[in-house]
């Protein structure tokens, strides 16, 4: 974290510190206070994952996460937002069990009419083969 965001010899710099991304002053002098800020929730399988993926690495930011939260929580995801929620179409697939190519098909489809996210999470395999919603 510390040197990704200070290093410009870091392979991943110009990712952080290239792109402004720092590291708040209490957890650049101290490693005691990085522990103390974020020891609450630590798990062997989690990594550390900054909410705002624009923000700087500070307790305010930062949370513990899995592999798969912080690849659904990258910046060049394009995210969608359905029934009042906004996650990646990776995300929506998971949660409405319909795999991401037939979400895309229904939402991005050139000879037939383009479903909204909503109506592609909804829409009944049947429908969808009479070609009529719902």
């Amino acid at each position: 974290m510390k040197y990704r965001c200070s290093s410009p010899n870091a392979p991943e710099y110009k990712n952080y510190g290239g792109r402004g991304i720092k590291v708040c002053e209490r957890w650049m002098k101290s490693f005691q206070a990085f522990l103390d800020d974020m020891n609450d929730g630590y798990q062997e399988h989690l990594t550390l994952e900054r909410k705002d993926t624009n923000g700087d690495y500070c307790p305010e930011n930062c949370i513990w996460a899995t592999y798969k939260e912080q690849h659904n929580n990258r910046r060049d995801n394009h995210n969608l937002e359905a029934f009042g929620k906004v996650q990646c179409i990776a995300a929506w697939s998971e949660e409405y069990g319909i795999p991401v190519n037939t979400l895309k098909n229904r939402m991005y489809r050139s000879n037939k009419k383009k479903l909204t996210l909503e109506e592609a999470l909804t829409i009944s395999k049947h429908a969808q083969q009479r070609g009529t919603l719902k």
